[in-house]
């Protein structure tokens, strides 16, 4: 573990370039996001026969929740390694229960949302149909456009800092912590929007790029899953960085580095003695008062001047 990146990370915030080169730097970053590409494009092949197949709904999830449970995976490893390498594919078990349960809180927030803009347009529908506020449809249309907007872009950014919870917590109580996201937003908000409008960027750009060309096309599932790992650690940085804002100022451990620490070790100051475990006594040495000769040697001391 990289005590300097964990370091810089935690108190200046966000390094996306640390958040790129740690993908890359995993020697074994294109097998890993190639598995997450296989479960993507088969998720995709399978969804074409869902007319004919219905029963293949529960396998598509699998997929999918496997996928989500691996991105979970990686936001955690970040969390404690900023510059670690990309987790193994292992635990599946793990993977599907965890990835599911963040599926299933999603699709609970995409029905609330549903059930807004469905009342909002039910009350467009009554005003049109009566004569006498005919005029305040469009108010109430204009109105309700801008409010969806605003708070589909809000919930956006609230689940995205409740992932990174979630995925710390490793608990499902953890993902409805609302109060405590909405502080840790609070403390870096800077950082919060830079993560979730980079990790838009990059996602798009992930589905973008391969599409300009017709073999990239074939590679798409996995890129759009390779975005989808660099978004997650962008979100973790930002994560770690409202929390160390939340829980106070770096403690003395967090601010030393290896490097001073080796070199205050390597330095030692006048009067430093080592100890036996190997650190530095720096306590001020008292001289020790001469012991009185023995009345023995003085009267040696007068036979040899006789």
């Amino acid at each position: 573990m990289s005590e300097s990146a964990i370091l810089t990370v935690k108190q200046y915030g966000l390094d996306p370039n640390l958040a790129i080169k740690s993908f890359f730097k995993d020697p074994d970053w294109v097998l890993k996001t190639a598995v997450g590409g296989v479960w993507n494009a088969s998720s995709l092949l399978l969804m074409f026969f869902l007319n004919i197949y219905p029963v293949l709904i529960p396998i598509i999830f699998t997929l999918w929740a496997i996928n989500t449970g691996y991105i979970l995976r990686v936001m955690r490893t970040r969390l404690r390694d900023p510059e670690g390498v990309l987790p193994a594919w292992n635990d599946w078990q793990d993977l599907f229960v965890s990835g599911m349960s963040w599926l299933a809180i999603v699709t609970g927030v995409i029905i609330v949302f549903l059930f807004l803009g469905a009342t909002n347009l039910l009350i467009a529908s009554i005003l049109s149909a009566i004569k006498q506020y005919t005029q305040l449809f469009a108010l109430w249309m204009s109105a309700s456009i801008i409010f969806l907007l605003a708070f589909s872009l809000l919930t956006n950014l609230v689940l995205v800092a409740t992932m990174a919870n979630f995925a710390q917590e490793e608990n499902t109580m953890a993902a409805f912590a609302f109060f405590k996201v909405l502080k840790r937003i609070l403390k870096r908000p800077g950082d919060f929007v830079a993560a979730w409008m980079l990790g838009i960027g990059i996602q798009a750009l992930s589905i973008i790029l391969p599409a300009c060309t017709i073999i990239g096309i074939f590679f798409l599932p996995s890129t759009i899953f390779a975005g989808q790992l660099i978004a997650s650690s962008l979100l973790a940085q930002a994560w770690a960085s409202a929390e160390t804002a939340a829980t106070g100022s770096l403690s003395g451990d967090d601010l030393k580095t290896p490097d001073s620490a080796n070199q205050s070790a390597s330095t030692p100051t006048i009067g430093d003695t080592p100890t036996s475990s190997g650190s530095i006594n720096t306590s001020t040495k008292t001289k020790q008062p001469e012991k009185p000769k023995s009345n023995s040697t003085t009267e040696g001391d007068k036979a040899d001047s006789e």
